[in-house]
């Protein structure tokens, strides 16, 4: 994960590497479900994706709360990373909750 917390409007970024060049790559949220877009891993075997940049999980932006980033391939790799949402900023500048 690029960063591990952070409001809705942040872009969450997992990068994976060691991955076979080529593959396709599955990129869930536990308990939300899995992204339509397809990510594939490059010659070198490692890809980005910016979750929910599409508005693939939430149309909305992402509600607060911690969540796991699940990345499958076929052949049974998986790798699995956290980061937390919070509460957009109140108006002071104050994260609120």
């Amino acid at each position: 994960m690029n960063q591990t917390s952070g409001d809705s409007r942040t872009g969450f970024v997992v990068s994976g590497r060691g991955w076979t060049p080529g593959s396709t790559v599955t990129v869930a949220l536990a308990g939300v479900g899995a992204s339509p877009d397809p990510v594939v891993a490059d010659s070198a075997g490692t890809f980005n994706y910016a979750i929910n940049q599409n508005h693939e999980f939430f149309p909305d932006g992402l509600p607060p709360r911690t969540y796991q980033v699940v990345v499958t391939a076929s052949g049974g790799a998986r790798a699995v990373a956290s980061f937390t949402v919070h509460r957009l900023p109140a108006a002071g500048g104050v994260p609120a909750g």
